[in-house]
């Protein structure tokens, strides 16, 4: 303490005094001083000691109190370090605190200086930190300094354990994590790049925006907690991204690592155009993944929810399976199937999209809803709705379990099938053109109502039961398994009235009927009459000096119809390649699997009198009734049994063996109810 030397004059009675009194009334203000570091602690292997009086410009250690200013090119470190106001610190240069930065003076780390924490920092002071600088925290668990604009300009956080940040909200250079350091961070924005490596693992602790590129190095993870969103236009991810919010890659997301899109309410948003690198895991329920660029090559994998939303090009994506696809994209957009899908959801295909699904792959999506394009080449299968005002052409083999209200439906090409196959009743789709469909099957069970419709191949019944509304008309008709024979098929109040009529593959009550164009091989060449017969006719030519005779031969005769299929009593079905385990559909063709039906044995009640020309009765109503199962005749089962009815049995009686006498007597009958 410095003192001033004062003269006091002091009057006592007549005596007068001057005394000298050193500093017993007054004392002189406290300043501080300014220490400089030297400037040629230049080492960073060999830092110059903070208690060194070497250190300092003056030889000797800063007081609490005194300014001190570390030069640019220094490297200096301190075990405790204290600046009391009016004390303060300003680092130009490198300084590192081994075990507490503290004291209510003011620190200011300059532009491009750094400042590495070991230990604690009690500071209660201002830590100024918002310059083109860097602080380390390179200890074990440590509490940061809350600055007091909440801003660090570029932060490292390395060393063990937690890393407690609260209060700290913005990073305007670079923020790292390195180490086995794990922190939750409150940070709302880093304006430069973020990184991940060693061990370390970070967590949000609230919607963070990353300016730079975000990479997360291979050994660590980076969660997104729950509510919150988190934007990195570049993510190169070597370790484990975790999203349980909104994680949005605008620009590019590569690395070898694993994102995983953890939770029903994690949306995970990806902009590039590139093949993703890391592997996603996306099956966790309802989460989302969104594609939002146009010409998209989309990751490989399963998803619950995924999305489409780009201005346009081309999607390739062979993708494993998913929930619900939807695909609205704004511009003209097309996807060919490369992978068969299984879906348990909804396909929803917008107006500026062509979906197609390629030869030989199988894409099941329970609802489809378009209002873009869809082909099929391979295996479609709704199997609950099939809607929209789009155009679904049908190429391959589709399946309709559901309802098919609304849709255009194109499916007329000679190489397609339509199943509709659900376990009840069904509407089929009457799509209205020239040819309505080429193959259609109806299966399952139920009753399948049908308007008039035109199909170009084959009909089959084989199940359900068809309610017809109208006259129809297919090539061939194929009822259980058996080949129909020509002429009208219906129920029994068909109107007109169906020439053959069946309540076992024709709803009783319906009104329609349906017409095969062929249904038998013909061997004669000739007419088709109304029975079943050809006629065919010879001319021969006489010619003689004196005239010219010609003569015309008519012949009539009644084949015996050909079966696609011959059911063997008592033979096992078999059982199509590619339906075997208990396959639903053809893993060959797609088709229903329906194994080969064999025919029922069948009793007819003949009576005990021989049947012969001119016979009526009940009796006779039973050999029609035989004669139209057996040989699909279409009979008028009027019980009147007439000559061309007995050219028949006499052609039967012989094709099995018999005396060709057209009686049906006790042998006839016998072999009749074998």
């Amino acid at each position: 303490m410095k003192f001033n030397l004062k003269n006091v004059f002091l009057s006592v009675g007549i005596f007068a005094f001057t005394l000298a009194l050193v500093g017993v009334f007054s004392t002189a203000k406290v300043e501080a001083s300014t220490i400089t570091s030297v400037g040629t602690c230049t080492n960073p292997a060999a830092p110059c000691n903070w208690t060194d009086g070497t250190t300092w410009g003056g030889g000797s250690a800063p007081a609490a109190t005194d300014v001190v200013i570390i030069s640019a090119t220094d490297y200096i470190t301190g075990t405790t370090i204290t600046t009391t106001s009016p004390g303060t610190i300003t680092n130009n240069g490198n300084l590192t605190v081994t075990t507490d930065l503290t004291g209510d003076g003011a620190f200011t780390n300059a532009t491009g200086s750094t400042l590495t924490l070991v230990g604690a920092s009690t500071i209660s002071g201002v830590l100024t930190a918002t310059a083109n600088n860097t602080v380390n925290y390179t200890g074990a668990a440590q509490t940061l300094k809350d600055t007091a604009s909440h801003t660090y300009y570029n932060l490292n956080l390395s060393g063990s354990l937690a890393k407690t940040m609260t209060g700290i909200t913005t990073i305007t250079g670079n923020f790292s994590m390195s180490g086995s350091a794990t922190a939750t961070t409150f940070l709302t924005t880093i304006g430069g790049a973020l990184d991940i490596s060693g061990t370390a693992a970070m967590t949000t602790g609230a919607s963070l925006t990353v300016t730079g590129t975000s990479s997360v190095g291979a050994g660590t993870s980076l969660t997104n907690a729950a509510t919150f969103t988190l934007t990195a236009p570049t993510t190169a991810v070597a370790g484990t991204l975790t999203n349980n919010g909104i994680f949005t890659v605008a620009t590019a997301l590569t690395g070898a690592g694993t994102v995983v899109n953890n939770a029903s309410t994690s949306t995970l948003n990806i902009g590039q155009s590139g093949f993703p690198g890391p592997t996603i895991t996306a099956t966790a329920a309802d989460n989302t993944v969104v594609y939002s660029a146009g010409s998209v090559n989309c990751k490989a994998t399963a998803y619950s929810i995924l999305n489409f939303t780009g201005s346009g090009g081309a999607i390739v994506c062979a993708l494993t399976g998913a929930k619900d696809i939807t695909l609205s994209n704004s511009g003209a957009t097309t996807w060919s199937t490369s992978t068969s899908i299984p879906m348990t959801g909804t396909l929803t295909v917008g107006a500026n999209v062509t979906l197609t699904n390629a030869a030989n792959m199988t894409l099941t999506a329970p609802t489809l809803t378009m209002t873009g394009a869809v082909t099929n080449n391979g295996i479609l299968t709704v199997d609950t709705a099939l809607s929209g005002a789009g155009i679904l052409t049908n190429i391959g083999t589709l399946n309709i379990g559901g309802t098919s209200a609304g849709v255009n439906l194109v499916a007329d090409s000679s190489t397609n099938t339509v199943n509709y196959y659900k376990a009840g009743d069904q509407t089929v789709y009457d799509p209205g053109d020239t040819t309505d469909y080429y193959n259609l099957s109806l299966t399952g069970s139920g009753a399948k109502s049908m308007a008039a419709l035109v199909i170009g191949g084959t009909f089959t019944v084989n199940g359900p039961t068809a309610t017809l509304t109208g006259a129809s008309t297919s090539y061939n008709i194929i009822l259980g398994s058996v080949l129909a024979r020509r002429l009208s098929w219906g129920a029994t109040t068909s109107s007109p009235v169906a020439v053959n009529k069946s309540n076992t593959y024709f709803t009783s009550g319906s009104t329609g009927k349906i017409t095969p164009t062929t249904g038998r091989i013909i061997t004669t060449v000739g007419d088709i009459n109304p029975d079943g017969s050809t006629t065919t006719s010879s001319s021969t030519t006489t010619t003689t000096p004196t005239s010219t005779v010609t003569t015309t031969t008519t012949t009539t005769t009644t084949p015996t119809p050909d079966l696609i299929i011959t059911a063997v009593p008592n033979a096992p079905a078999p059982v199509e390649p590619g339906c075997s385990g208990g396959n639903k559909f053809n893993t060959a063709n797609g088709n229903l699997c329906v194994n080969t039906v064999v025919a029922e044995s069948k009793t007819y009640n003949l009576g005990t009198v021989t049947l012969k020309n001119g016979s009526k009765g009940e009796a006779v109503k039973e050999l029609q009734r035989f004669l139209n199962d057996k040989l699909n005749l279409g009979l008028a089962l009027d019980g009147k049994l007439g000559p061309k009815t007995i050219a028949v049995i006499k052609k039967w009686q012989k094709d099995n063996g018999l005396v060709a006498d057209g009686m049906v007597g006790p042998k006839t009958k016998a072999l009749i109810n074998k």
